[in-house]
């Protein structure tokens, strides 16, 4: 939340989804550090209780594939 205001849509676990925030600090190191190599280890998507799933839901899984295909948008952005 800024200022009471949700920055992105959340996930399962209530954690908000905001990948122009992941651009934006990637263009803030670019701008202020010239553009050291990053490497990015973890950048994952949290699920409740995927266990309980039948396994041909587990893998259609349209949330998790939008939450990455956002994040990787935003990253190729700012390279």
């Amino acid at each position: 939340l800024r200022e009471g205001i949700p920055i992105g849509e959340s996930g399962p676990s209530g954690l908000p989804t905001v990948p122009w925030g992941m651009q934006a600090i990637l263009e803030y190191f670019k701008q202020h550090y010239g553009n050291p190599p990053i490497i990015i280890y973890e950048n994952g998507y949290a699920t409740v209780n995927i266990e309980s799933l039948p396994l041909s839901d587990a893998l259609n899984d349209q949330p998790k594939v939008n939450y990455l295909h956002s994040y990787l948008e935003s990253l190729l952005s700012a390279i």
